[in-house]
């Protein structure tokens, strides 16, 4: 694992202000994104955010930061002062970035103390309704017979379902023939079209295809079932044995925030999402609303940087 999570915790252990100090009486929090208005890192900071503000009893205001990615948001908090009153809702694609971006400008890990994740984002591998693959086994045995012909698309090369194909790839030890589209909808397109033999795609896109008919959904990529579709086994149940991958939200502030702070965000973020109407709300996004420490958070990030950039490496996935 790369030098991060030792570098983070002496970081995290320069902070010494007492939780009392937070918040400012009259100050507002932020929570920055870098993605569009209305789009999944924009509701979850809402939701959560509306929450925070009932909990610290100061305002919550929301500030969209779009392009790069994302990062542009990332790197003006990571700028920004330590002090809890900027934060940024990070989502999944910022693993991937560390892993292949050289331009972020800042340091994915040791850059930011973690607070907590809020949501876990499961991956399906969906095959079209007529295809001949009715399980993960009919179609690790096609993928065995016709090494390197079976076919996937994704929303596109970086993101994290190619990623999630090449680790599948590499766990079933035989090559898939990665095919990128233009976004998720693309992909979906090109599947119902027969150009494609499977597509890695989340429950928002999943849901709708199945109850219309049009899909097989054959296994979930998290290592538990999704609460939405139970009867759709995890590939660590159809023959790849540990496997777990997901995207993610989670929220973060500026490295050197004082620990004091971290914890009593922590401690807010968790009775948030343990409301059930914000269980509920977040829940119909197609995810599973999943808490953790600020260690946890930032040891999976780190993780997931150093597997991607193993899998980047070996399958000669280009710098971005």
């Amino acid at each position: 694992m790369w030098r991060w999570v030792a570098a983070g915790a002496c970081l995290a252990a320069a902070g010494t202000a007492h939780a009392g100090d937070f918040p400012q009486p009259g100050q507002a929090v932020r929570i920055v994104h870098g993605y569009a208005a209305g789009g999944n890192a924009d509701i979850i900071s809402r939701v959560v955010g509306q929450e925070l503000s009932r909990n610290l009893g100061v305002p919550v205001v929301i500030e969209p930061r779009t392009g790069a990615g994302g990062n542009i948001a990332s790197q003006s908090v990571a700028k920004s002062a330590p002090d809890g009153h900027t934060l940024v809702m990070l989502m999944g694609g910022h693993s991937v970035a560390g892993a292949l971006s050289d331009k972020l400008g800042f340091d994915p890990v040791n850059d930011f103390s973690m607070i907590s994740t809020v949501m876990d984002f499961p991956f399906f591998i969906m095959v079209k309704r007529d295809a001949p693959y009715r399980n993960m086994d009919d179609l690790l045995q096609a993928m065995k017979r016709r090494s390197g012909g079976v076919t996937y698309g994704s929303a596109g090369v970086g993101t994290t379902q190619h990623l999630t194909g090449e680790l599948l790839a590499a766990q079933a030890g035989v090559p898939l023939l990665h095919v990128p589209y233009r976004g998720g909808a693309a992909a979906l397109t090109g599947l119902l079209g027969g150009e494609v033999d499977f597509v890695i795609d989340t429950a928002t896109v999943a849901v709708p295809q199945l109850k219309a008919g049009t899909v097989r959904v054959l296994a979930v990529t998290s290592r538990e079932r999704w609460s939405g579709l139970k009867d759709v086994p995890t590939l660590d149940e159809s023959g790849f044995a540990g496997f777990d991958v997901s995207s993610w939200a989670g929220l973060a502030a500026p490295a050197r925030t004082p620990a004091a702070v971290v914890d009593r965000l922590n401690a807010e973020l968790r009775k948030a999402l343990a409301a059930p109407e914000v269980q509920s709300r977040l829940e119909q996004m197609g995810g599973a609303v999943a808490p953790s420490s600020p260690d946890a958070m930032k040891r999976r990030i780190a993780g997931e940087i150093d597997r991607y950039l193993a899998v980047a490496r070996d399958k000669n996935i280009p710098r971005l």
